[in-house]
């Protein structure tokens, strides 16, 4: 087992102090009077010391090493039993089994290591360092814990029994400002990703063909697919992409104090991929950066050359965090206007294996933006189940100051006229959006509710609508008092520690109000929201609005009362002067 691990590492041998002989390995020169354990305490235990402090790590020969000792385990294999806590594992060596231990880890798949892998089932770490860990001895009734190699200055001293066991966990975490807050058409949210850079030094590559086996990683790609009514991009007057919103990217050695990455040190790009959503986008480290001064000119090297850089080893070890500005373009972003997940998604590839260069890690995270709907329909006050089209209705708010005037909210129509979404004030499109919403959404079946989605927005408080019929369905009344009636929405949302919207704990309370037209406004399928739909929705229900073809029906106002009462004096009026006429008629026949 071991002459065959060795031969893996050193497939020639190792000058002036191996030889291989088809698979028997001779120990020469220094190592002649070794056996195969003290060869692999001297000239294997340690490799140089990593940046967690470990002595004994990874090198190119060892991790041959024990990628063939790991094919090569069994079940007779001694076994140690491993308990954790917190952050410490420790193994329980039995009495006797004492010795050198190789730590390798499990195969990255799903099945094996759930714990180490992305959504899709790829590892979230760079392979781990392989390592060779002693137990402590007891020496003439002494316990040692350490174990000294060599004299003098070149001596080193290993702690036997401890190691620090870490491969390069990449993590990735994507934010959203206001996620408690709802969204509608305009609304602007602030996007950021925060990830690390994997520390690659001490790691050793065996696919270079030069003397220098140092792994020089090729890759640390961010991708981010927004859905496509998140618009993340500045485009030119011919509508070309020239960038990001208010796009930011800075690196950190402490997680707390960040400084902007120059831009020769990452590459952006729009993702061409078809498959994807059409504002994708790619930004990743560049694995061979020209070096630019102040003034954007090329840094020149000793020889007069482009002084070139690798960004990815140059932030290995760091903090990673990227932000920019997403507007929602609108809320039916599908070609079936339908109304649709709101949400964005990040993915990074890392190369995380210095023996094969096209090996890549897989990380992942989303987040999602939430919006509320209200269903509206129109039916006959004397057959309720009689659907009705042609109604119209305009929306408002009150003003900012009690003396100023209702705002009226308006409107982007879908294509197929059953959804109304909001417009933020000052949004593009906002000067050609509609002040009026149509009840005339209708299919095969005839009249259907119209959908109002985008209330309630970039708000955490409770918004008050006025909702005020202006045109009737036609052979209906609408009278000189309109139906009017007041739609209060109260978001109620739920956070996780991640600052996430827990979706079943969130929801948003509505209040209806008819007042004097309680009876042609039916309130009973309205909903209090308690959960969000699949497309993350919170859906409020249905407001029915009932219409009557007689205008005895409807409240009267103040102003049709006293015509009614002067009509009824001006009656008797008109019939005292009629008789007044008549008798002076016969008086004067009389005579």
């Amino acid at each position: 087992m071991l002459d065959k691990a060795l031969i893996a590492a050193y497939p020639t041998g190792l000058k002036d102090l191996m030889t291989v002989s088809g698979d028997k390995v001779t120990f020469t020169g220094a190592a002649a009077n070794m056996n195969r354990l003290q060869f692999i305490c001297h000239y294997m235990y340690g490799s140089g010391t990593d940046v967690y402090g470990n002595t004994q790590v990874n090198s190119n020969e060892l991790r041959k090493f024990a990628e063939s000792m790991k094919t090569q385990l069994s079940s007779a294999t001694p076994t140690a039993t491993a308990t954790a806590e917190d952050s410490e594992v420790t193994l329980d060596i039995p009495d006797g089994s004492e010795g050198l231990y190789l730590i390798v880890e499990n195969d990255n798949d799903e099945t094996k290591d759930p714990v180490k892998q992305s959504a899709d089932g790829k590892s979230s770490e760079t392979i781990s360092h392989a390592m060779i860990v002693g137990t402590p001895v007891s020496v003439d009734g002494t316990m040692c814990t350490q174990i000294k190699s060599g004299t003098g200055d070149s001596a080193v001293t290993y702690d036997l029994g401890k190691l620090n066991l870490k491969a390069e966990k990449v993590e990735i975490q994507k934010t959203v400002s206001h996620p408690e807050q709802l969204i509608q058409i305009g609304t602007k949210r602030t996007f950021t990703i925060n990830t690390n850079v994997p520390n690659y030094q001490n790691y050793q590559a065996d696919h270079t063909t030069t003397d220098d086996k140092t792994w020089i990683p090729k890759e640390f790609k961010i991708t981010d697919n927004p859905t496509d009514n998140i618009e993340p991009f500045t485009k030119d007057t011919s509508g070309k992409v020239t960038g990001l919103n208010n796009f930011s990217l800075e690196a950190s050695t402490d997680g707390s104090t960040y400084t902007k990455v120059p831009a020769y040190d990452y590459a952006f790009s729009e993702n061409t991929d078809t498959a994807d959503d059409t504002n994708d986008f790619i930004v990743s480290l560049n694995p061979s950066a020209t070096v630019l001064d102040d003034s954007g000119q090329p840094v020149k090297d000793a020889d007069g050359n482009n002084k070139t850089e690798n960004a990815i080893l140059k932030y290995q070890g760091q903090r990673i965090k990227l932000t920019y500005d997403g507007v929602i373009t609108a809320l039916t972003p599908d070609a079936k206007d339908s109304l649709k997940n709101t949400e964005n998604d990040v993915q990074l590839d890392f190369s995380n294996n210095p023996n094969v260069e096209e090996d890549k890690g897989t990380v992942t995270d989303k987040v999602k933006l939430y919006s509320v709907k209200l269903d509206m329909q129109k039916a006959d006050l004397n057959a309720p189940k009689t659907l009705l089209s042609g109604a119209k209705f305009q929306v408002t708010v009150p003003g900012a100051d009690a003396s100023a005037e209702p705002t009226k909210i308006k409107f982007a129509k879908s294509a197929d006229g059953s959804t109304y979404s909001v417009v933020k004030a000052g949004a593009a499109g906002y000067d050609k959006a509609l002040d009026t919403i149509t009840l005339d959404y209708k299919t095969a079946d005839g009249a259907q509710p119209v959908t109002i989605a985008g209330l309630a927005a970039d708000n955490d408080k409770a918004i008050t609508y006025t909702f005020k019929e202006t045109e009737a369905p036609k052979g209906y009344v609408l009278g000189s008092n309109p139906v009017t009636f007041t739609v209060t929405l109260t978001p109620q949302i739920t956070k996780d520690e991640n600052g996430n919207v827990v979706k079943d704990k969130s929801g948003v309370n509505i209040a209806v109000d008819a007042g004097e037209f309680n009876k042609f406004v039916d309130k009973t399928a309205t909903l209090s929201a308690t959960s969000a739909a699949a497309d993350n929705t919170f859906d409020n229900g249905t407001i029915t609005v009932l219409n009557t073809k007689n205008v005895s029906d409807l409240p009267k106002t103040g102003g049709q009362i006293t015509w009614i009462l002067l009509g009824g004096a001006a009656v008797i009026a008109l019939a005292v002067a009629l008789g007044y006429v008549g008798r002076k008629m016969r008086k004067g026949a009389t005579a």
